[in-house]
């Protein structure tokens, strides 16, 4: 028999953590991050190791304006679209099974 460690009035809310509109930032030392991306515009790389999205310092160094400019475009993107994960909005789009 299946034990049940939660209640049964358990359900899972329309918020940002499981939102089809949200781009999650994951990194090995800290977050993660959510970021509203209800415009689906394009985002620039975010940096992160473990997502596959590091700037390739073994090119840039970090005194190379490529760099900079790289880091600055994902401050701009992302800087006024930091959300928290238990918040909520009317855009709520349910997110896929497969993301």
């Amino acid at each position: 028999m299946k034990k049940h460690c939660i209640p049964k009035s358990y359900v899972e809310r329309e918020c940002c953590a499981n939102c089809g509109h949200v781009f999650i930032q994951r990194m090995y030392d800290e977050g993660p991050y959510y970021f509203c991306h209800v415009d689906n515009s394009e985002r620039p790389p975010c940096n992160s190791v473990l997502m596959g999205e590091m700037l390739d310092v073994m090119v840039l160094s970090f005194d190379d304006p490529r760099y900079d400019a790289a880091m600055d475009a994902w401050d701009e993107w992302s800087e006024c679209r930091e959300v928290i994960a238990w918040g909520y909005c009317d855009s709520y789009v349910k997110k896929e099974k497969n993301e």
